[in-house]
């Protein structure tokens, strides 16, 4: 379980960057 600043900090990046939040948290994963 991730730390409340850290969630914060995910959503933050999520917010900035769509695309590059949902490729850091996912990962590499075959199409």
């Amino acid at each position: 379980m991730r730390d409340a600043w850290q969630i914060k900090l995910i959503r933050q990046i999520l917010t900035q960057n769509k695309q590059a939040g949902l490729t850091w948290i996912i990962g590499p994963v075959p199409a």
